[in-house]
């Protein structure tokens, strides 16, 4: 088989999850890294054994590269994308798509344009708990949606605003606000909010929303704590309840619940209730599955292998721009909504 040569621009956090998924996957070979911070690239490349570059162009000119993936700050993303679509690579685009909605259609107008898939991780879909959960949902497990929760609760230490997760690069965009887009909402939750979309089929479809920082370091302009009001296409109710400063961290999960039951996943052991005798499940009580796979990154190989399958099959990408585009509407409408004090509905 021919394999996708792939070049990654952007070597921070996530960039070593996409690196080892391109190793590991038959398709797919990674041929050159690149990042503006000259080291950076350099430590990733002899890591994986690649040549590395700081000049975007090295990449981008390069013909024997067929794809792309920009892992780089959010306020790159739409710049990048559309270079890259220009240059004739197909792109996966790390989340949030872009940090404004223009930008987002831009890029999706840019790839169609340049006749090059476009697509974006939301590699929350890819564990095995949220593949379980999408079967049962489809087999009605749980009956008809009504309400959706979502928690997250964490606590990034000072040195995230700075070095992020992993270490692996200094810079300062992720505490400001027109280089990240937002706080825990635009980097953690849309993760989430995709999740929902993709289990149920539904959108967000109203919002209000309260946010604010309360425990960042000084010089963090985005949002570490956030609850929101959410509407959904099928007229059911939801929230979110969400906080990076929570010493001691917190139970982070997905609550469904249905006329049938609920489902409790994003946590481990995903748990279901449900009431249906015929649905392969025990009724009336909860049932378990446990993940052996929730403390690694191996579902980010299932994501980066579906995208370059789509790309050697030529078929529709898995989680396309236009979906990202709807997640990132959410989100937006849950920030405008609680910097203008309103209710916000998404058409």
């Amino acid at each position: 088989m021919e394999k996708v040569r792939t070049g990654l621009i952007g070597c921070g956090d996530v960039s070593l999850r996409y690196a080892e998924a391109l190793r590991d996957i038959d398709a797919g070979e990674l041929v050159m890294v690149m990042d503006a911070q000259k080291k950076v690239a350099e430590n990733l490349g002899k890591e994986f054994g690649v040549p590395h570059t700081d000049d975007l162009n090295d990449i981008l000119s390069n013909r024997e590269i067929d794809m792309v993936i920009v892992a780089v700050p959010h306020y790159l993303h739409a710049p990048i994308t559309i270079q890259a679509a220009r240059a004739g690579k197909h792109v996966m685009c790390e989340k949030p798509l872009a940090t404004t909605l223009d930008d987002g259609k831009k890029m999706i107008s840019e790839c169609k344009k340049a006749g090059v898939k476009l697509g974006v991780n939301y590699a929350l879909r890819y564990h095995p708990a949220s593949v379980k959960a999408r079967e049962l949902l489809e087999k009605k497990v749980i009956g008809e949606i009504f309400n959706i929760s979502m928690v997250f609760f964490g606590f990034k230490k000072e040195a995230y605003w700075t070095e992020g997760y992993e270490g692996r690069s200094v810079t300062d965009w992720r505490g400001n606000r027109e280089k990240s887009g937002g706080g825990v909402l635009m980097m953690n939750f849309s993760h989430y909010i995709d999740l929902v979309r993709h289990l149920t089929g539904l959108e967000v479809t109203r919002v209000s929303a309260e946010y604010g920082a309360y425990g960042s370091p000084a010089g963090v302009e985005v949002e570490d704590t956030l609850n929101a009001a959410l509407k959904f296409s099928n007229g059911a109710v939801g929230g979110i309840n969400t906080s990076t400063v929570t010493h001691g961290g917190g139970q982070c999960h997905v609550r469904l619940l249905g006329s049938d039951g609920q489902m409790v996943l994003v946590a481990d052991p995903m748990k279901v209730y449900t009431v249906r005798d015929n649905v392969g499940l025990v009724p009336n009580q909860w049932n378990e599955f446990p993940s052996d796979k929730n403390t690694d990154f191996s579902f980010y190989r299932d994501m980066v292998e579906d995208f370059i399958n789509a790309v050697v099959d030529d078929r529709p990408v898995p989680i396309s721009g236009q979906g990202a585009l709807r997640c990132l509407e959410a989100v937006l409408s849950i920030y405008q909504a609680g910097s203008e004090g309103k209710v916000i509905n998404i058409s």
